[in-house]
């Protein structure tokens, strides 16, 4: 849900009805200096991506309904460094079910005409 402050009233949507579609590109721009006037305001954007979670100056990565990380966008990064792939060529629901059944692939989503995998961590050798 992003929540879009106005001329003092509060607008929210979500991505299936149009308001967020359309607001969603500029919303952690247009609501930050709103935020920066008051030490209690927050403000609640939800997206999978990150190329739009980027732009806030706090992001946390939930599961199953809770919060697993927070931290600024730099210090997520650096926990995923190395660890995100991606993978183009067909057919790709093949290839999706081949990566999933890697042990060392934590997650595969699609992405247009490409997959994303997260990739488990490396592990130093001794």
């Amino acid at each position: 849900m992003i929540i879009r402050l106005a001329a003092g009233e509060a607008e929210t949507g979500s991505a299936g009805d149009g308001i967020a579609g359309a607001n969603s590109e500029k919303a952690p721009d247009d609501l930050a200096p709103a935020a920066a006037t008051s030490a209690t305001t927050a403000i609640l954007i939800s997206t999978p991506y990150m190329d739009e979670a980027a732009r806030c100056t706090r992001i946390g990565f939930m599961s199953e309904g809770r919060l697993i990380r927070e931290g600024t966008p730099a210090q997520m990064r650096a926990v995923l460094e190395g660890r995100i792939l991606e993978l183009s060529g067909q057919p790709l629901p093949s290839l999706r079910r081949l990566v999933q059944a890697d042990p060392e692939v934590e997650d595969v989503q699609m992405f247009g005409d490409r997959l994303h995998l997260r990739v488990r961590q490396a592990r130093l050798r001794q």
